[in-house]
């Protein structure tokens, strides 16, 4: 192919590119934005659908404990001594292995005969079952005490001393307590079922549900104090806004606000140098939220992926395009180049070039071939009339010796 030809083939070929490049590029970015879109969508769903069920699991674990000590709450009402008291706490522990320890306290004049104060304190130790009686242990000036005094059970704060003197006792709980009542109505004392949270942080942890590695859960009281984390050195010790900067930390500070005020939603926040995606709703029944923690580079592995696909299938289509666009456009204007030289030798005076026979169905390769047709029977034509002429002269000839003859 002469350089002419080249030419007009590399033109015609980058012209098309040009036009199918933005095109197979726009098509591949749209494809690209709607397919990120559903992969996010779909991490944020399976991060609230995770969330939700764990949020059920706390809720259905501290359920068994209300239940437990609601069903047995008659039963002290209707026997109010030492003994019953002990048999009754020994009996709730046993039968709920999610409470750690209980303690019924009476009013002062229930049990005149032990004193101002009289409380059984029931407490697991290992495989043991224990009770306590005390008569020093001041619990009238105590929150949880006064605070079921009001009549409603209810969940208090965790707090990480529950006895002094006989009981050595140092694993924060959280408490539910609630009125017990005399038959005429009055309030004869309170019943306290704590749990352990390193217990309900191991069942949160253990729950088979988590498609990601790196996620982890965040428990939360109404100030934003830690109550389950997986830094042992901020439980209990440390809120959401401590060791924040207000220029710096903004999005931890807003986060903690939608937190301590019970709200539920998600919002992306640097935690500890991690960008991390954060689902939070309140726990039911009480002043706690529970967080999900997801690192970015987990809940975007797909994201990342599909990039990286991408790219891939963008450097293909352009390979693809140019491959077949070079192909299509020597194809469709080799006859026509064909030609075009043909032509050219003709009319510099080689008339016995031979026009090759294109079998193109298309117009580049129609106009060869009828170019080619129409020579050869051009020829076929010339042809006829040289014989012709040959045999009217050799005609001519035989009629001029037949009269010499005569």
């Amino acid at each position: 192919m002469s350089k002419t030809s080249q030419k007009l083939s590399r033109r015609l070929s980058l012209g098309i590119t040009l036009l199918a490049v933005p095109i197979f590029i726009g098509t591949l970015g749209i494809l690209f934005l709607q397919s990120s879109r559903l992969i996010r969508l779909e991490a944020t769903e399976r991060t609230s659908s995770i969330l939700n069920k764990t949020t059920l699991d706390v809720r259905h674990f501290m359920n068994t404990i209300e239940v437990s000590t609601d069903a047995n709450a008659w039963l002290l009402e209707e026997n109010l001594t030492p003994d019953s008291i002990e048999s009754i706490s020994h009996r709730i522990l046993k039968m709920n292995p999610n409470i750690l320890s209980l303690s019924v306290s009476t009013e002062p004049d229930v049990l005149p005969q032990f004193g101002p104060h009289f409380s059984v304190y029931t407490v697991r130790d290992a495989n043991m079952i224990n009770s306590y009686r005390e008569t020093e242990y001041a619990y009238y000036d105590k929150l949880w005490y006064k605070t079921a005094l009001k009549g409603e059970p209810c969940w208090m704060e965790p707090f990480s001393e529950h006895t002094e003197g006989t009981i050595n006792y140092h694993d924060a709980v959280a408490s539910y307590c609630r009125p017990l009542h005399t038959a005429d109505g009055k309030i004869a004392g309170v019943i306290s079922v704590d749990f352990s949270f390193s217990l309900l942080a191991k069942v949160i942890n253990e729950l088979e549900q988590h498609p990601y590695p790196g996620m982890y859960f965040l428990l939360m009281g109404k100030d934003g104090r830690f109550f389950i984390h997986p830094d042992e050195t901020k439980r209990f010790r440390k809120t959401i806004f401590s060791d924040t900067d207000p220029n710096e930390d903004t999005e931890i500070i807003a986060l903690g606000h939608e937190i301590v005020n019970g709200k539920q939603g998600m919002r992306h926040a640097n935690i500890d140098g991690q960008f991390c995606h954060v689902a939070f709703q309140p726990v039911p029944g009480t002043d706690w939220s529970l967080a999900l923690v997801l690192p970015d580079n987990e809940i975007l592995t797909d994201y990342n992926l599909l990039g990286y696909i991408v790219v891939l299938m963008s450097i293909i289509g352009l390979i693809l395009i140019l491959w077949m666009t070079n192909k299509v456009v020597k194809q469709t204007t080799s006859p026509v180049m064909n030609l075009l030289d043909m032509t050219k030798q003709i009319t510099e005076g080689n008339y016995d070039e031979t026009i090759p026979y294109s079998n193109e169905p298309n117009t580049a390769g129609g106009t060869p071939r009828e170019y080619a047709e129409n020579r050869g029977c051009h020829r076929a034509t010339q042809a006829a009339k040289q014989r012709a002429s040959g045999r009217h002269r050799s005609g001519g000839v035989g009629n001029e010796g037949e009269r010499g003859l005569r």
